[in-house]
């Protein structure tokens, strides 16, 4: 299927894999806002083509290192999670069976979530919270920062992930009768920065209350931005040179371009695809680093 042809370009390049579905609702209903508990189905329809291409790729992954793949049980379905922690630990009891059975068992391939609520769960059920974190191996949040200031380098990355992380600490700990169990329990979770979002402005990653953004149509505003995403990359690959708490980085393009090169049609409206051979040398040159 379409999914497993997806994960099968990815791999034979040489990518790090994180498969994390999200659910769409009717009325495009915020997913963070479901309450709905996950049941087989959930596993079945979500993850059933996925466990298939780990089982036909079980020898490869198994001599990959450790998180070369990753899967993500819950994407920006926070309230849910908080308000069904029992049905939640369930499916990721399910889903590792699954894997298991696939051949790749844990911690070959990690089990994670994108967002927790433990404000919600305090309120709600802190221990069956607790117990469903015992089942996941990593928390992969969404990065979306302002990337506008390139010219401070290095530091950018590290001041924009740690801000990131900060305020994700504090949102959760400052609540009155905050799930110390549970918090206990993410501090000792590896952490990966699940999207490191870069669209058509630096400044907003994202497009939340803005509309869709286009690239900069002229000539003269679109070579500014691009000087200036090649640069944000290599800020961002000095960074992770550095090891930093962060094991990995999954690049966002909210469909507007791939990571390796941006281009704008004519009348602005849409956007092409095409190499931009300084970033694809700065990710080629990582990766060799990487390896060695």
């Amino acid at each position: 299927g379409e999914v497993s042809r997806c994960l099968d370009e990815a791999w034979n390049r040489g990518f790090e894999i994180q498969f994390k579905p999200h659910l769409d609702f009717e009325n495009n209903f915020p997913r963070g806002l479901a309450r709905f508990r996950p049941d087989s189905r959930y596993i079945s329809q979500l993850f059933s083509e996925f466990v298939e291409w780990v089982g036909n790729r079980n020898d490869s992954i198994g001599h990959a290192p450790v998180g070369s793949v990753r899967v993500v049980l819950s994407a920006e379905q926070e309230l849910s999670t908080a308000l069904n922690p029992e049905a939640w630990t369930s499916a990721a009891l399910a889903l590792r069976e699954r894997l298991d059975m696939a051949g790749v068992s844990r911690p070959m391939l990690p089990i994670g979530l994108n967002m927790a609520a433990l404000r919600i769960a305090a309120q709600k059920d802190c221990g069956s919270y607790a117990d469903l974190l015992d089942q996941i191996d990593f928390m992969s949040p969404s990065v979306y920062e302002d990337w506008s200031q390139v010219h401070r380098g290095e530091d950018q990355i590290r001041r924009g992930l740690d801000r990131a992380l900060a305020r994700q600490m504090r949102a959760w700990s400052w609540h009155e009768g905050t799930c110390e169990g549970a918090l206990s329990r993410l501090t000792q979770l590896s952490w990966v920065v699940g999207e490191f979002g870069v669209g058509p402005s630096l400044r907003y990653s994202m497009y939340w209350g803005r509309g869709i953004e286009s690239l900069p149509r002229d000539p003269e505003s679109l070579a500014e931005y691009e000087l200036n995403r090649r640069q944000l990359y290599k800020n961002l690959i000095e960074h992770l040179k550095k090891r930093p708490r962060w094991e990995q980085v999954y690049i966002w393009t909210n469909n507007i371009h791939d990571p390796v090169g941006v281009s704008a049609s004519p009348d602005g409206t849409a956007q092409d695809v095409h190499d931009d051979p300084t970033i694809a040398d700065l990710f080629r040159s990582y990766q060799a680093w990487n390896c060695h």
